[in-house]
């Protein structure tokens, strides 16, 4: 798991680059675990 990388994304980070990807054709959901 995560134990392996000294820094990984957030999820905040990603989400942009997410919604632009799927580019509408499904929704995105997010659970930030906050």
């Amino acid at each position: 798991g995560g134990r392996e990388l000294d820094r990984g994304l957030t999820a905040m980070e990603c989400l942009k680059d997410i919604i632009e990807f799927v580019n509408g054709l499904c929704e995105v959901f997010i659970d930030s675990g906050i």
